[in-house]
């Protein structure tokens, strides 16, 4: 167990710098000592790995048929098509791609023609 005294300095102000090597583009960047071991990256190198991280978060790929479905039940919404929704239109295109229907999502379904 760490003692009480080291604990309280990792929040006292520390005026050490530290070089570290940054792991992707290997540049030495300054750091300061108590982050010496959760620092990686230099600054670019951790910009660069955010908006990366991000990026890829946003394209991640998506089934056709679910995108199809979603903007057929949308537009059914949207134009307010009560036969569609009373007809069990949205059932239908649901279980056409698989997700299966309980009697608690089928009554919120029916709430929404009304």
């Amino acid at each position: 167990m760490t003692n009480l005294s080291v604990m309280m300095n990792w929040y006292a102000p520390i005026d050490d710098i530290v070089e570290k090597e940054c792991v992707d583009c290997g540049l030495m960047f300054e750091v300061k000592k108590n982050v010496v071991g959760v620092a990686k990256r230099c600054p670019t190198c951790a910009q660069i790995q955010v908006y990366e991280y991000h990026h890829k978060m946003q394209q991640v790929e998506r089934d056709p048929e679910i995108e199809l479905v979603k903007a057929v039940i949308q537009s059914a919404l949207k134009e307010k098509d009560r036969e569609f929704i009373q007809n069990n239109g949205i059932q239908l295109w649901l279980r056409a791609v698989g997700i299966g229907i309980t009697p608690s999502m089928n009554k919120r379904i029916e709430s929404m023609g009304r």
